[in-house]
């Protein structure tokens, strides 16, 4: 399985029921790490990573 995925921005396009549009601008991109977490480095934040996880009370619970 590939470890990098795509980041989408869907934007409504004009339009009404069925005319209208959706489109899909690519804003960033994510990279699995090998603990299954994912960083994601967007384009509108370039000097900053978003890291994504599964909660853990432990490892979160000094941090509140």
């Amino acid at each position: 399985m590939a470890n990098h995925k795509v980041v989408y921005l869907l934007v409504p396009g004009k339009g009404e029921g069925t005319e209208q549009k959706t489109y899909f601008n690519r804003p960033g991109s994510t990279f699995e790490n090998r603990d299954g977490s994912v960083n994601v480095k967007l384009d509108m934040f370039p000097d900053l990573t978003f890291q994504v996880r599964e909660p853990n009370e432990e490892r979160d619970e000094h941090r509140r």
